[in-house]
């Protein structure tokens, strides 16, 4: 890079306390000094900053401008070749982060509706345990019915043979029942 900036005058000194500081350089457009300092820019800055959705056009602006300077506005063709590397890099690092960027997005999106659906599903799953003990008790007192209706079913089937028992003795108890009433008839005439 050093020797790109000795090439186009600029200063190289990266570690200047005025970073930001426009260097003017006699016979330079005011153009072409903000183009190269937004180069100098890229180079010594954050450069993700320049790669942004919408940043990376003004940076390519910057780039095609200085690629369309001539020998004359002071830009050799050592620097044309460096500066098209520099344009051609920052056109395959701006779809990359593009690139990423969108997937980036794509996966927290992603991970949001996942989030989501593990929400509903732990809600579904407190749902099927409510419900499966809703199920539990309903299994309890369908057994506590069905014991209950064995021992009624039992308690009739008993009943049942005990009134068969009384019909088949009726006859001879209203026979006893008569012979009683004669006899304690006759015990009272006399």
């Amino acid at each position: 890079m050093e020797a790109f900036y000795a090439s186009v005058e600029a200063e190289t000194n990266c570690m200047s306390s005025k970073p930001n500081k426009a260097y003017v350089i006699p016979g330079r457009s005011v153009e072409t000094q903000k183009a190269l300092q937004v180069l100098r820019d890229l180079v010594t800055k954050k450069f993700s900053l320049l790669l942004h959705i919408g940043g990376n056009f003004w940076m390519e602006d910057n780039l095609n401008h200085l690629l369309s300077l001539s020998p004359d506005d002071g830009v050799s063709l050592r620097t044309k070749l460096i500066l098209q590397q520099i344009s051609e890099g920052f056109a395959e690092w701006s779809l990359d982060y593009e690139e990423a960027w969108f997937e980036l997005a794509s996966a927290v999106d992603d991970l949001s509706k996942s989030d989501e659906v593990n929400g509903n599903l732990e809600a579904n799953e407190e749902e099927i345990k409510s419900i499966t003990s809703e199920i539990a008790d309903f299994a309890a007192k369908r057994d506590k019915v069905t014991k209950k209706k064995k021992q009624v079913f039992g308690r009739g089937t008993l009943l049942k043979a005990e009134r068969d028992v009384l019909r088949k003795e009726e006859p001879m108890l209203k026979a006893k029942q008569e012979l009683l009433k004669l006899t304690l008839a006759t015990i009272e005439a006399a």
